[in-house]
């Protein structure tokens, strides 16, 4: 399924938080699918350890506001920060005036989604990426490039998936969880929540919650110290 979010003409965004090295891929994308457009970005909060970016030398317009309160009749809301932890915070800070409802899905044109798959708000998946059928998608999951789901897959919410992941059929990869760039996950495996997965890794066997674990096969190394 291509152009997944375009139901309707969008030239406007609220973006929460400011990451450096990720509100550029944010802004590319939605230029693709709609155009230029103009974005609202909320600084990042206190808790957020990473810095402003100002964007000097990219033809986008966009206003910085600093951590005011959002109306809560606010629409188009995307996360303009990447990680688990980033994003846990920014949508904690802003939960009394913002809800999931409030987040849109952000699917690149190149990317296909199976229609039997089901994408959640605030989801972002980036160019050249494969959903297969029966999959969920949960809020706040961000996909990077060239990433390949397989059928009966669940990602829980916030869970980032790096560029180049391939995921068989019927894994589940729990909350707040990473899969570094180049995983291999074969069918059937579970991924513990708050767990970080080597880059290049290929799991065949199931990872409990709160680890840190690489290599081929892909071992629990030590706990993923918050």
């Amino acid at each position: 399924m291509q152009g997944f979010i375009t139901e309707k003409n969008m030239n406007e965004f609220i973006l929460l938080g400011h990451a450096k090295n990720y509100v550029p891929v944010i802004f590319d994308i939605i230029e693709d699918i709609y155009g230029p457009s103009h974005f609202t970005i909320y600084h990042n909060i206190d808790e957020i350890e990473t810095p402003d970016i100002f964007l000097n030398e990219v033809n986008y317009k966009y206003t910085l506001f600093d951590r005011l309160a959002i109306p809560q009749a606010a629409d188009n809301v995307l996360f303009g920060v990447n990680g688990p932890k980033a994003k846990n915070a920014v949508y904690h800070y802003f939960s009394k005036v913002i809800n999931r409802a409030n987040f849109i899905r952000l699917v690149h044109p190149t990317s296909y989604v199976s229609k039997s798959a089901q994408i959640m708000q605030g989801v972002i998946i980036e160019p050249n990426c494969t959903i297969s059928s029966q999959s969920i998608i949960n809020f706040g999951v961000n996909l990077k490039r060239n990433v390949s789901v397989g059928h009966h897959v669940e990602l829980c919410a916030f869970s980032e998936i790096n560029p180049g992941v391939v995921i068989s059929g019927n894994v589940k990869v729990g909350n707040n969880s990473i899969i570094g760039s180049g995983t291999v996950i074969k069918d059937g495996i579970s991924i513990g929540e708050n767990s970080l997965i080597g880059m290049g890794s290929v799991v065949t066997r199931d990872i409990p919650s709160g680890v840190i674990a690489y290599g081929n096969p892909c071992k629990v190394i030590r706990e993923n110290v918050k």
